[in-house]
């Protein structure tokens, strides 16, 4: 497939200020949600100390939403324990009287995602986690710097998760953060190799600079650089952590980077927020409904820092639509592609359109307003060309 010159990612780009702003000083967490967590290597490490703290046995049951990326559920059945789901709408809002139906003296906790960063009404829904004695996590990997009523989003439930590198432009990173003295957790066992971490961050840099998305090869004498890095790595280090879909417990207990660490704490949230949201209400204003595209959240609610601009895709083929975006430069994400294994076929047919239709618009803070509206314009230029029958 060939694919167009300009580069458009999905995540935020690491670029030399951010590297110059890296700081070993001012915890970021600390700043924005007032109490420092344990630091992970990734999300899922967070989320498999979050079900150790709860001390679970093989009779208790979690209760996850059926719209999901598959590895959060994978991390719950590999504490130990069984999952019950409940269905998300189109809209992704969940049924509370639903939530309420699957609760009983097995189960442990309630599993809450934010998604894109818009919140449930996690005040009603932590209440009745309180009525029926079960804890509440909020899954908040989407949702970074987003917040609820005034309050951020992590601070309602006994504990959250969070995988900052969505967000942010990071090498590694997932965080823990409890809020129920009564839950004792620890911390990371296991430490990442610097060296890991200090390659990665290069390289992003690098595909920053020459515009490259993360699936294109770097160009000579880049590439010859790379390849010499990863020889001497692999020697002295052996493993090489990837941000791929395994769930082990050596992942799971390894700590986020120190070089990521430094990173993170030199970000600005107001900055990152401002922009998140001011590229997301751009794109609600200039993109429209259409054969092929239905716009899933045009309105932004106050204290919202979005992960990304949802879309469905209807009438027309997802991967096709994806695939041609991609030709024009523009990087896309899908989550919930691929559902748990234990999610009953046909049983939940709102997450099941879910994983089939949404497409997942960048807003990050790299893009600037030419990159925005060369987006919209692509996107109406391929609606246009699918409504009139050109597939190819």
């Amino acid at each position: 497939m060939q694919k167009h010159a300009r580069t458009i990612t999905e995540h935020a780009r690491l670029c030399i200020p951010d590297i110059v702003n890296a700081s070993n000083a001012d915890d970021l967490f600390k700043r924005f949600y007032g109490k420092r967590p344990c630091l992970f290597y990734f999300g899922r490490g967070a989320l498999w100390h979050a079900m150790k703290a709860m001390a679970l046995s093989a009779a208790d049951n979690i209760i996850v939403p059926a719209y999901h990326c598959g590895v959060e559920i994978e991390t719950i059945v590999m504490a130990g324990t069984h999952v019950r789901y409940y269905e998300v709408q189109e809209d992704l809002t969940i049924d509370q009287n639903g939530l309420a139906s699957l609760m009983d003296a097995g189960t442990k906790a309630l599993l809450l995602i934010h998604y894109f960063g818009f919140p449930h009404p996690v005040e009603t829904i932590k209440q009745l986690c309180v009525s029926r004695n079960i804890f509440l996590i909020e899954d908040c990997c989407h949702a970074l710097f987003s917040c609820y009523r005034g309050k951020p989003l992590g601070s309602f439930g006994d504990m959250a998760i969070f995988s900052q590198r969505k967000t942010l432009p990071l090498p590694d990173g997932g965080a823990l953060l409890v809020n129920n003295p009564a839950l004792k957790t620890s911390p990371p066992t296991g430490k990442p190799g610097e060296f890991v971490a200090i390659k990665k961050a290069l390289g992003m840099v690098a595909r920053t600079t020459f515009h490259l998305d993360k699936g294109t090869k770097l160009p000579p004498p880049l590439s010859i650089i790379a390849a010499t890095v990863d020889r001497i790595i692999a020697k002295r280090v052996g493993i090489r952590y990837s941000a791929g879909q395994e769930v082990t417990e050596d992942r799971c207990t390894l700590a986020m980077s120190q070089t990521s660490t430094w990173f993170m704490n030199g970000i600005r949230p107001a900055l990152i927020i401002e922009k998140r949201r001011s590229n997301y209400l751009w794109l609600a204003r200039n993109l429209r409904n259409s054969t092929c595209v239905k716009l899933m959240k045009n309105e932004l609610p106050d204290g919202v820092c979005p992960l990304f601009f949802p879309i469905m895709i209807k009438g027309c083929n997802r991967q096709q639509f994806q695939d041609r975006l991609f030709s024009a430069g523009i990087t896309t994400f899908i989550f919930g592609k691929e559902l748990h294994e234990s999610l009953p076929a046909r049983r939940f047919p709102g997450a099941e359109k879910l994983s089939q239709r949404v497409l997942c618009l960048p807003v990050h803070q790299g893009l600037s307003h030419s990159e925005l509206a060369y987006m919209v314009n692509t996107i109406q230029r391929i609606t246009q060309e699918l409504e009139h029958g050109d597939h190819h």
